[in-house]
């Protein structure tokens, strides 16, 4: 259902098909299993359709499974009328169960995104440190960070800046990125003198930053790198600062 439930409405069609599937399997076992049982079941339908389809379509899915239990289970069936009023507590009981549930399910796919990426910004790292070891030009050190962040879903677009002889920053290669306008060259000179870090979404694409990252080495700046940073579901931007930062650290290192 993931896979193919990718768009928002179809994860919610999805949970209606799952509710109504869960419905239509229980029905033939009325007459075998006790209300309690059967309970059970949708309860766990919602906790399926919360793993898998997140937590919008798993809190419908709780109503929707109330709703049928209450139609196609209870007596008089086929009608949303309750006789016995204990049913009543039932149905909330069933209700909070499944609302906690999908929470829960949502909560922990939540901290799994985060781990995965967590995971993916030691293992950008540890390559960039393996690789700039190797590097014995400035070419080759450019040509290592463009490789490193290729995959990554942390920077679009980059561009680095470096110093010629007279301390001018001059542009010296860079992924796709368009020239700085002569704003954003005021900056990225900033960042430079400042030895502090900018992140902006002045001059980026719609939805996105720019991060501008002063390179600090033993002895002096060593320059200033440029990454265009996409948003990322679920993740703050405050939680890039510890990445970012050792980035640009070892980019300095390398660069030294």
């Amino acid at each position: 259902f993931r896979s193919t439930a990718g768009h928002p409405s179809l994860r919610y069609i999805a949970a209606v098909l799952l509710g109504c599937a869960c419905a239509i399997l229980c029905l033939p076992l009325l007459g075998w299993l006790d209300l309690v049982n059967i309970v059970m079941l949708f309860l766990l339908t919602v906790a399926i359709t919360a793993v898998w389809l997140g937590q919008g379509p798993g809190v419908l899915a709780a109503f929707l499974s109330v709703a049928l239990f209450d139609f196609l289970f209870v007596a008089p069936r086929f009608s949303f009328a309750v006789h016995d009023g204990q049913y009543l507590v039932t149905f909330l009981v069933m209700l909070l169960v499944a609302l906690l549930i999908s929470h829960l399910s949502s909560l922990l796919q939540q901290q799994v995104h985060k781990a995965q990426q967590r995971e993916q910004r030691t293992r950008i790292l540890y390559d960039c440190a393996r690789n700039f070891a190797g590097a014995m030009t400035r070419g080759q050190v450019v040509a290592t960070l463009q490789d490193c962040l290729a995959d990554s879903v942390h920077a679009g677009k980059i561009a680095l800046y470096l110093p010629d002889a007279q301390e001018h920053l001059e542009f010296s290669d860079s992924s796709g990125r368009a020239a700085p306008s002569i704003p954003e060259r005021l900056v990225i000179q900033h960042s430079y003198d400042s030895g502090q870090k900018h992140i902006t979404a002045e001059f980026a694409a719609e939805g996105c930053n720019t991060a501008y990252l002063p390179l600090r080495g033993a002895t002096r700046m060593r320059g200033v790198l440029v990454l265009d940073l996409p948003p990322v579901k679920g993740e703050r931007m405050d939680e890039r600062s510890y990445f970012l930062h050792t980035l640009s650290s070892l980019l300095a290192t390398a660069l030294e």
